[in-house]
This record gives C-alpha cells, structure tokens and sequence, in this order.
C-alpha cells in the first residue's frame, strides 16, 4: 500500500512540475515577443537604400535586405521612411 500511494505522489509531483515548467515556458516566451515589439517601437530612425527602386526600410545597416544595395544606404527617420511608402524588410 505504501509503494502504491509513493507512487501517486510523485505522480501528482511530476505532472505538477511539469505543469509549472510549461507555465514559465510560455511567460517567458510572452515577455520575450513583448520585448521585441517594444524594441521595434522603439526605433526612431532606420536605414534604406537610396535607389528609385527601394520599397523597404530596416532597423540596421547591416541587415540582409541591404546587402543587394548598388546605393548608398542612408539613415532617416521612421516617420519620413512611411510617408515615402517604406515597409518594413521581411528579415526584420
């Protein structure tokens, strides 16, 4: 009897621990998402290639989408890179 009821209660302890495990997965994984969105708001001025063709605007200089750049990448202001059209690049 005693084996049984050890048994149920590290049973009980495990499907607790592992309850408790998924619950900080998934607020961190939430903190995380929330930080990047804040840190993406936060950005005031982006980088975009200075070409006729150029649709995007990026967070870094040395982001993937502006290694095809044949321009000069210059810095503006979030603000005046969406009046002109900019959307953010899909490496973003």
């Amino acid at each position: 009897m005693k084996n049984n009821n050890d048994l149920k209660i590290r049973l009980k302890n495990l499907n607790f621990n592992t309850l408790m495990m998924r619950n900080l997965f998934l607020i961190l994984l939430i903190l995380f998402l929330n930080l990047n969105e804040t840190i993406a708001i936060a950005k005031s001025e982006v980088y975009l290639c200075d070409s006729n063709g150029g649709k995007k605007y990026h967070y870094t200089k040395n982001c993937c989408g502006l290694s095809n750049c044949k321009h000069e990448i210059i810095k503006i202001s979030l603000k005046k890179a969406q009046t002109l059209g900019k959307t953010l690049c899909g490496w973003e």
